[in-house]
């Protein structure tokens, strides 16, 4: 457990003589989260009505509806700032660049001239950008077969699969708009594998290599499709831009507490000196997806909420929303856990759920991935749903780690 002050350890002490007293148990990690409440006897009652053991788990869902302003009267912070921001005196520039943003532009009809529409545009635009290399000259796959064996050729293809060989070594196979082939990583070549354990199906690579068969090469290098490094561009305000995400709104593990000291902060009701400067700066906000918990997102995901009802969750939302300062624009994205489709790219949350924010000119629902251009310089708001893909496709990474 823990370690604390004299008078710390003494009220630890008294909750776990209280728990054993009850014939009961409870988590070191649960016995610090009760170690500020002054009725923690009532709080343990409550919880052994129904459970044998006080999880950390179970406490912080107890916890959450007794202190969340959705389960209780005391409403955390004002609309009003204390202080005068320097950024609430400059008018906000910005534009949302709906022509990237697939909300009200989405015409697939999901056939299959949908998707080799789609694969297509990607491979070729991804293969203009390879083709600018120095250094490297593709030729088109259906060319290998007249090339002479030992041969060095240089192709580009969009992964189609990969496996290992009997052998050990690595295969891919890749495709172009008119023939496929077979890459092969040799299994000795530590940091060519490395680089290989990158490749997700549908990625557009180059290769270097040497052909050893009419459909096969063993690669020498791989390369992507990268631009070329810009200088970072600037702006003449001493303005700031924040991100946040992943509020979770309904969840019993939504961080109430934290959040409250969050919306207490940006309203500069607790900070004083520099710290006020550095609030008075911000003038524009991102929240990129996840804002609520959802409903039927994933297995037994019911008996974790808080809030049980999508439009309640989104409620409770709008509501911390609605104490953000007024002079601060706002820009919300879609996770999976929003009402919105999981597929990328999704649409902005549809305005519905945001009746009590339909006055806020400051408030911007938008799709993900979209764009906005903020005082000149272009950013890209994304919740980031293709990672789950990386951690089920690279044998390297997990979401946990």
């Amino acid at each position: 457990m823990e370690q604390g002050t004299p008078l710390s350890l003494q009220r630890d002490k008294e909750i776990v003589e209280y728990v054993t007293k009850k014939n009961a148990i409870i988590e070191p990690s649960a016995v610090a989260l009760l170690r500020d409440e002054h009725e923690f006897r009532k709080i343990i009652d409550g919880l052994l009505e129904q459970n044998f053991m006080i999880t950390e788990k179970l406490l912080a869902g107890s916890l959450l509806k007794k202190e969340t302003k959705m389960g209780a009267s005391e409403e955390v912070v004002v609309r009003k700032t204390r202080f005068r921001a320097a950024a609430s005196e400059m008018e906000p520039e910005f534009r949302v660049m709906e022509e990237y943003d697939v909300t009200n532009q989405s015409y697939s009809e999901g056939k299959i001239k949908d998707f080799l529409e789609m694969f297509r545009d990607k491979f070729s635009f991804l293969s203009s950008v390879l083709k600018t290399r120095n250094g490297f000259s593709p030729k088109p796959i259906s060319r290998i077969a007249r090339l002479q064996n030992n041969s060095d050729t240089e192709i580009i293809g969009m992964l189609f699969k990969k496996w290992i060989s009997k052998n050990g070594h690595l295969v891919m196979q890749l495709e172009d708009e008119e023939a496929i082939c077979l890459v092969l990583v040799h299994k000795n070549d530590k940091k060519l594998n490395d680089e290989a354990a990158k490749v997700m199906p549908d990625n557009v690579i180059g290769i270097k290599g040497r052909k050893i068969g009419d459909e096969m090469i063993v690669a020498k290098e791989i390369l992507w499709p990268d631009l070329p490094q810009k200088p970072v561009k600037k702006i003449d305000k001493d303005v700031s831009i924040m991100s946040i995400s992943d509020i979770h709104v309904g969840s019993k593990l939504f961080m109430e507490r934290e959040f409250s000291n969050f919306l207490n902060w940006i309203n500069g009701n607790a900070s004083a000196g520099t710290d006020l400067q550095r609030i008075g700066k911000i003038k524009y906000i991102f929240i990129t997806g996840d804002n609520v918990d959802g409903v039927g997102v994933y297995p037994d995901q019911y008996d974790e909420l808080a809030i049980k009802d999508l439009n309640e969750q989104y409620d409770g939302l709008c509501e911390l929303i609605n104490q953000i300062p007024e002079y601060i624009e706002i820009f919300m994205c879609p996770g999976q856990h929003d009402a919105v489709r999981r597929a990328d790219p999704q649409t902005a949350i549809p305005k519905k759920y945001f009746k009590a924010l339909s006055s806020h000119k400051n408030f911007h629902p938008i799709g993900s991935p979209s764009w906005v251009e903020i005082e000149g310089l272009k950013c890209m708001v994304y919740h980031g749903a293709s990672l789950h893909d990386l951690y089920s496709s690279v044998n390297y990474l997990s979401a946990s780690k």
